[in-house]
């Protein structure tokens, strides 16, 4: 376990580089997260156009404070301490404040006076627990995984919904780190999330889509089987010289009609962010399950 955790801190002192090899943004622009914009970068050669960019940074949290409907925070990094400011509530920090947890935020950066100033967190995408109990199998590992993300459910909840990922992925001939990092993304497995669309549950199942794929969306593991059923359905038939997991991706974000007709993704801030978050979580949780067996 030690040796796991010595390996995904080296990953986390990478700052997500490892996720350009499965998807980098095809736009630019500073809503689009910008993969080559490190903290040691922004922190030795600050440039004031810079203000406003989305990064997606990661470390561990530390001197984690409620301000308002928000937070304060310090992120750990091998760059030293940087100030984050989250102006919002954050679902990953509740109940739970995460204190000493390793994670990626994703926030645009602030300059002042010609130098990084702090950086405004827009959510938080949580990378590892403070401390891991010991699991030999995907289902263990996934289980604890899930428990992570909703402390305040029972351990029931969390071990029903890992096998139905689990099962699902092999039922759909998915791979279950992609279906997980995407249900992590979506509602950060949380069954009772509702998006001010009216999306329900850990796959962001809208009615009338649950409706057609013969799921209840309020009822976790259904949810997963619908998410499953459709991410395989996108996965099929592209013309196209992307890879068909950022296309399928994109089509769960923005629908299939508009990415069908472009076969590319769309130039959509948040469906390129989208397609990133998810190719770098499904590359974090296969390297984490792996190396726990190894």
């Amino acid at each position: 376990m030690k040796r796991l955790l010595a390996s995904a801190l080296l990953l986390l002192s990478s700052t997500c580089a490892w996720a350009r090899d499965w998807y980098s943004p095809i736009h630019e622009g500073k809503s689009y997260v910008n993969p080559s914009l490190t903290l040691a970068r922004a922190k030795k050669h600050p440039k004031t156009a810079w203000d406003g960019q989305l990064v997606l940074w990661s470390g561990r949290l530390r001197q984690v404070k409620r301000h308002g409907a928000g937070w304060t925070m310090k992120l750990e990094t091998p760059q030293g301490l940087l100030s984050v400011r989250c102006p919002r509530p954050v679902l990953t920090l509740k109940p739970d404040p995460r204190e000493g947890c390793a994670v990626a935020i994703k926030g645009n950066l602030r300059m002042s006076g010609g130098r990084l100033s702090e950086l405004e967190g827009r959510s938080i995408i949580l990378l590892e627990p403070s401390h891991w109990a010991p699991y030999h199998s995907d289902e263990e590992f996934l289980s604890q995984w899930i428990q992570f993300h909703c402390p305040d459910e029972k351990p029931a909840y969390a071990q029903g919904v890992a096998a139905s990922i689990l099962a699902q992925a092999r039922q759909n001939k998915l791979d279950p780190w992609l279906l997980a990092a995407l249900l992590q993304v979506e509602s950060a497995y949380r069954k009772d999330v509702v998006s001010s669309s009216g999306a329900i549950g850990l796959g962001q199942l809208m009615p009338f889509t649950a409706e057609g794929l013969a799921v209840d969306p309020w009822k976790p593991e259904e949810n997963v089987a619908g998410c499953a059923k459709m991410l395989s359905g996108l996965l099929q038939g592209w013309k196209s010289s992307l890879d068909p997991r950022a296309l399928a991706l994109a089509s769960y974000n923005a629908g299939p009609t508009l990415v069908r007709q472009l076969q590319t993704v769309p130039s959509i801030p948040e469906t390129n962010n989208y397609v990133y978050f998810i190719g770098m979580l499904q590359a974090h949780l296969s390297r984490l399950a792996h190396e726990a067996k190894s």
